[in-house]
């Protein structure tokens, strides 16, 4: 009985590393049904980025709701500040942009907040899972990355234009949201725009930042006291 309790809970923490990389939780929806892509199953062809029109909601209750919900539509992963949620398999079709749509791609939803330290948590998350479920099919990010709002430029059965208007409001554009995508994918970081308008690029929890007279402070903003000055080498 001991043998066969380590064997199972080896296996239960296998299956946890396996598919850490993809989501913080997974919290698979029970009743959805099985629905293959048009390629076959798993055969998603890229991701569609969402953002969510309900601000403040973390990931835990998209994927409460959708479970009550779910004949309407649902996605495959929610991503807040804290965390990110597997709510479906990725093998299968979710409902989350329409019917040309679904049968191609899965669909991330990234949470929606007016607080930008928030916002920085959530965004490398979602970043970072866009390019990982593109990694994981061989799909480029050039061809494999679309947004709910290209989805109804060129594939038709939604009226959304989400995340582009989000992500302005944070003051990323749709041009820099791809280029972090291709620089994740290619193992590199996510480049933000300080308020000083000094590009700063984040890889691995190092910031290099490019700039003259660059102040260290104790915190997030300038009201903090200067610590150190870095000048230019």
């Amino acid at each position: 009985m001991k043998r066969l309790l380590g064997i199972v809970t080896t296996l239960c923490i296998l299956f946890s590393l396996s598919t850490s990389v993809f989501a913080d939780r997974i919290l698979l929806m029970p009743d959805v049904p099985k629905t293959l892509y048009r390629g076959g199953i798993g055969a998603y062809e890229g991701v569609v980025a969402h953002s969510t029109a309900t601000p403040e909601a973390p990931a835990i209750n998209i994927q409460r709701y959708e479970t009550r919900t779910w004949r309407n539509a649902f996605v495959h992963y929610a991503v807040d500040w804290n965390e990110s949620i597997q709510i479906a398999d990725t093998k299968y079709i979710a409902y989350g942009g329409g019917p040309a749509a679904n049968k191609r791609f899965v669909h991330v939803e990234l949470c929606e907040t007016a607080d930008y330290t928030k916002f920085k948590r959530s965004y490398e998350k979602y970043v970072k899972l866009l390019a990982k479920i593109l990694q994981d099919n061989n799909l480029s990010v050039e061809k494999g990355l679309w947004t709910h709002n290209d989805v109804r430029k060129y594939l038709g059965g939604t009226d959304h234009e989400d995340p582009i208007d989000y992500l302005r409001s944070h003051g990323v554009s749709e041009s820099q949201f791809r280029s972090d995508v291709q620089r994740v994918y290619n193992d590199g970081g996510i480049m933000e725009t300080t308020g000083e308008g000094s590009p700063v690029f984040h890889t691995q929890g190092i910031a290099y930042i490019l700039g003259n007279n660059v102040n260290l402070r104790k915190g997030p903003d300038t009201s903090y006291s200067v610590i150190r000055q870095l000048n230019k080498p």
